[in-house]
This record gives structure tokens, sequence and C-alpha cells, in this order.
């Protein structure tokens, strides 16, 4: 409780009735008898709440005080303060008081007697160092600046008096007990803590930062041993109740908006001198509740993104397109191999490829990198100010990669189940390892994005001088890997979204696979004992089973990387060979006779042939291809023995 000038006026007008009735009851008493008095007068004052400052009275009869010739800005000396007699001294205070402010509000910025050290440390509060055991740490003074025109005189004048009296160790326990008292009553948590936390965390606040005001201008009122366990006291309460209330919140934008309001009450209470770890335990604490919060809401989103993607291709007419669409999210714009096609494509100086084209992935993955930065966004606002700038990078990428390894990869993987067993179904099954591919291409530009949210200063991949794709690749590659710690590396993203690329290919290889048994399904039940030798040319079906390769091929070229195509031809061929084989096994053709494997053994020569053309095709993946050209040989010898 701050005391004020109005308040002792009431004091003044108390003592007066106080010592009109002493002098009516017993004449002559000494001043032994008038000290005793002012004891009630000051418990009197205690109880009564502080109000606003206020000037001092102007009817308050004022009087030369012995030590009013001393410096202004200093109380008078204990001895001109009339002992024994406490109107007075309270009258002396006063007048001391006026002069002081009206000499501030003058503008006087010296006075009589008084150097301009003495000005510089009453301007500033003197600061007061509390041994390490305790809660409290040696501040600025600077940080108390907004309460230096906070008026203290009454605070000072009271003080003043009880030393006076000799009262000085009674007053400060009386004190401190209506402190503990004030602060038990402010720390009761409200019913409903939403609509009142702020007005709660700023009382408690506000307490804590007027006392820390008291003790750096009062001598010998608060101790700092006292002021610690105030502290500690009011900080496990605090910490208890922020806890229950943090654990009630199950909305991410009500967790983000009572942190930063705790993260402020937090900054004021450390700018005042106290620590507050055990408060930033409990935001610390909430991290991985807020991060699964805002997971489960992006999942909801990414789920309805991808459900609405109908697999078709994306095609970019212009610049802005490209721009909005492949380079701000570091997207690739052809697939991987594509420049060993027939038609060579050329790319502009400014890194803009030649318009219009189809990109390689469809229109759910430009949405996804959004939210995804979105997340990483709505991450940082959580984590800053609760963690160094050295912390905040590895933090959120941590939490960035555990989400794209989660929730990325169950939406995309329930997207790919979902496609249908229809025509169309190998051409989405492409699509979607492509989207794959994309999105592991694309983690370098995200890593890039993400440095520069954390570290807005720091220079980014993205800033570096345009060339050649492969040496910007290698470039942005080896400065994430530089600036990224090793334990927030984003290997194993990209290898979540290899397995789902993979998983996609499985798919295409199946659906392919389907079609090959379909189709040589009919040759088993075909005629395999022929009365004479058959015309040297192919079969039907080596045509129609030539032909689902050469399209399935073909779509893989125009889909998929081209890594991805030379490992789907060498598997359908491989797949191809060993419906062929199984004609003849015991589960296929029972009967036949020379004439009909002759006939086989042709067909599968030019099915070798086939096979020898797509080696060509798939230029630097030969070493892919090697075991499908070994096995149809070996099957074509099989038929011929």
């Amino acid at each position: 409780t701050l005391f004020r000038q109005d308040l002792l006026k009431e004091a003044v007008a108390e003592q007066a009735r106080l010592a009109q009735q002493r002098q009516q009851q017993q004449q002559g008493d000494d001043s032994k008898s008038s000290s005793s008095l002012l004891g009630p007068g000051l418990r009197e004052l205690l109880k009564r709440p502080g109000k606003s400052s206020s000037s001092p009275s102007r009817d308050t009869k004022q009087t030369t005080a012995g030590g009013a010739d001393g410096p202004p800005g200093e109380l008078p000396a204990l001895q001109q303060l009339h002992p024994g007699e406490p109107e007075k001294a309270i009258r002396a205070l006063l007048q001391h008081q006026q002069q002081k402010q009206k000499r501030m509000a003058g503008g006087f910025s010296a006075a009589a007697g008084r150097s301009p050290q003495t000005q510089q440390q009453q301007l500033q509060p003197p600061t007061r160092a509390v041994s390490s055991g305790g809660s409290r740490t040696s501040s600025n003074p600077s940080s108390i600046n907004s309460l230096l025109d906070f008026d203290m005189s009454g605070c000072h004048a009271v003080l003043h008096v009880a030393k006076s009296l000799g009262q000085l160790e009674s007053f400060r326990q009386y004190y401190l007990e209506q402190r503990r008292l004030q602060l038990s009553a402010d720390l009761q948590p409200p019913g409903n803590f939403l609509e009142a936390y702020q007005a709660y965390l700023a009382q408690v606040t506000g307490s804590f930062v007027i006392e820390s005001y008291v003790q750096r201008v009062t001598d010998g009122l608060v101790g700092g041993a006292e002021g610690t366990l105030l502290w500690e006291g009011a900080a496990r309460s605090l910490k208890t109740t922020l806890a229950a209330a943090f654990d009630g919140l199950d909305a991410v934008p009500l967790l983000l908006m009572v942190k930063d309001f705790v993260v402020l009450v937090c900054l004021a209470l450390e700018r005042a001198g106290y620590q507050v770890a055990s408060v930033t335990e409990v935001l610390l604490g909430t991290r991985g509740r807020y991060h699964d919060l805002l997971a489960a809401h992006l999942q909801q989103q990414l789920a309805g993104v991808v459900d609405a993607d109908v697999l078709d291709e994306v095609e970019i007419r212009n610049e802005a397109q490209h721009m909005a669409l492949v380079q701000e999210y570091g997207l690739p714009w052809q697939l991987e191999g594509a420049a060993v096609t027939n038609r060579r494509l050329w790319v502009s100086e400014s890194g803009l490829p030649p318009l219009p084209y189809t990109a390689p992935f469809t229109s759910s993955v430009p949405q996804v990198l959004g939210l995804v930065r979105r997340f990483v966004s709505d991450s940082l606002a959580y984590l800053r100010g609760l963690l160094s700038a050295g912390e905040l990078l590895p933090a959120v990428l941590q939490h960035r990669d555990r989400m794209l390894s989660k929730v990325v990869n169950d939406v995309l993987s329930a997207k790919a189940r979902s496609i249908g067993s229809n025509e169309e179904m190998m051409r989405e099954a492409m699509r979607c390892a492509a989207n794959a591919w994309a999105l592991s291409y694309a983690m370098d530009g995200l890593d890039d994005w993400t440095i520069h949210q954390a570290r807005p200063g720091t220079e980014t991949a993205a800033q570096v001088p345009s060339g050649p794709a492969a040496a910007t690749k290698a470039a942005r590659v080896r400065q994430r890997k530089h600036m990224v710690t090793p334990a927030a590396d984003s290997s194993d993203v990209q290898a979540t979204f290899k397995a789902l690329q993979d998983a996609s290919e499985r798919d295409v290889l199946w659906c392919l696979t389907a079609r090959i048994d379909q189709l040589l399904d009919t040759v088993r039940r075909g005629d395999w004992l022929p009365p004479e030798p058959l015309a040297g040319s192919q079969s039907s079906w080596v045509d129609a089973l030539l032909s689902t390769l050469q399209e399935s091929f073909d779509a893989g070229f125009k889909l998929l990387p081209r890594s991805s195509v030379a490992k789907l031809m060498s598997q359908a061929l491989q797949a191809a060979a060993a419906a062929i084989t199984r004609l003849l096994g015991p589960e296929g053709v029972r009967n036949y006779n020379l004439y009909a494997i002759e006939k086989l053994a042709f067909n599968i020569a030019t099915i070798e042939r086939f096979a020898s053309r797509c080696a060509g095709w798939g230029a630097g993946y030969d070493h892919i291809l090697l075991n499908a050209l070994g096995i149809l040989p070996l099957c074509a010898f099989d038929c011929r023995c």
C-alpha cells in the first residue's frame, strides 16, 4: 500500500483530535505519551486503501521546520523533526514535500548545497543486489523509469516518521503482513479464466512491479529476503493456476492469445528484477499440446485440399503463374531427366522456362506447401518469446518435420489408397508418385523459407544468384546443411516422401501386371495343338501386350521422373517374362506340341527386341533394365528346349 499525502492530512486531523483529548485529560504529560499515540494513527493509515497521488492540501498550515534550510529533495535530520511532537513533525514533512514539488514543477535542476552526483542518485533509485539464493536479481534502474513520476512522498513521510519514533521494525512487520494478505487475495484464480485472465495477471504483475519500486526507493522498509519470499510464494500459486488454465484450453488461437499475454507479464516482472523461470516452464510445457492441436487442425485442412484434387495436370500459361505456383515454393518445373528428351527445353537468363508448359505435379501440391508454411508461421508465433534466437530454428524445424512425416504422409497415403480400379487408375497412381517426388524436391526451398522466417537477417539459398539448375540446387543444399543443425536435418522427411513415392509406383506396377496377366490368360486358353507349322509372324496377343507396355511407358515418361520410368519398365518386362514362363508351368497349358512351342519362341523373340529398344529409352538407367533383358532370352531358350 502506498501512502499518499492526502492520507497524511487525515492523520494530522486525527492527531490534533487526539492531542486535544490528551490535553483535556492529562495536563502536563511528557513527550513519551505523545509518541505512544502515534502508533494507532500509523496502523489506521495502513488499514486504509491507497489513493491516487494528489498535491498536498492547500489549507494545511505551512510552518517552517527546523530542517527546512537543508538541501531540498532530502529529508530533514531526525533531531530537527520536533522529537516528541508528532503534529509539528508531520507538518514539517508536508511543507518539505510541497517545496520539493514546487521546485520540480518550476524546472529547477539544482539547489543550494546539492552536488550533480546527488541529483543523479535522486533521479535514479539505487539498485539493490540480492544474494544468489534469492529470486531477485540486480537490474538496470532504467527498467523502472516509467515509475519515476510516481508520487512516493506519502510512503517516504510515514517511513521517516516511523524511524523518528523508533517504530520502524514494527512498521515493517505490519507492512509485510498487509502485503501478504493483499497478495493472497490477488492470487485467487478467477472463476472464468478466459474472461478475467488479463485483469488477474495485470493485478498480480502490477503489485510486484510497484513492490519492486518501493524496495528500490525506500531504505529499510522491505529487504531483499522479504521480497524473495513474497515472490516465490506468488510464483508457486501463479504456476499452478496457469498450468490448470492451459490444460483447459483446446483451441489454437486461445493458447496463442494467453501465451502472448503471459510472456508480456514475464517480461514486465523480469525487468522489475524478478526471476520468472518457474512461470516460463509452464509455457514451455505447453509447446507439445499447442503443436498437436495445430497439426490436428492442419490435417483437416490438408484432407479437404487433397480430396478435392482430381489429379489433373496443371498447365502454367504465363510468368505470373510460374512465380506463384512453382518458384514461390521451390517446386520443379519439369520432371527429373526431362532434359534428355527429344525436345530440348531452354531456360532464359532470368531462370524462366519456356511458356506454356505442363507442371509435373497436380493442383494440390502448392496448396499443401502453403498450408505447411502457415503451420511454420503459427509455430514461430508460439515459440518466439519462449526460446532464444539460437534455440528457435532447431525447435521449429523439429515440429515441422514431425508434422510432415505424420500428417502430410497420412493424408497423401489416404489419397493414394482411394484411387479406384478403373482405366485411369494407372495414371492417377503415377500422378500421386509425381506429387510425392515434387514435395521431396521442394524440401530444400521449404528449409530456406523456414530459416528466413526464424532468422530474418540470414541470406537464404533463394537469394543465390541464378545460374544452371544443377548449380543452384547444389548451392541451396550446401547452404541448408551449413545453416541447419544435424538434429534438424530434413533427410527423414525426404525419406518419408520417397517411401510414399515408392508405394504409388508399386500401385502402378500392380495395375500393369494385372493387365498383362489378364492378356496372357486368354493365350493359355488358345489352341496349343496346331496340326501344322504356324505362320512366321507374331501373334495377336503379342501385339496387344506390346501395345499395353508401350502405352504404359509413354504415360510414365510424361508423368514420372526418369528413374521411376526405368524401374517401371524393368519390373513390367520381368512381370511379362514371368507370366509367359507360367504358361508352361504346372498351372499353365497342359497339352501342346512342337509347332506351338516354335510359335511361342518366335513371339518371345519379338518381345525381346522390344525390350532392347526400351534400354535406349532409359538413357542413363540401362543398369536397371539389365535383369529384365536377361530374363527374356532365358525364357525363350526354355521354350525352344
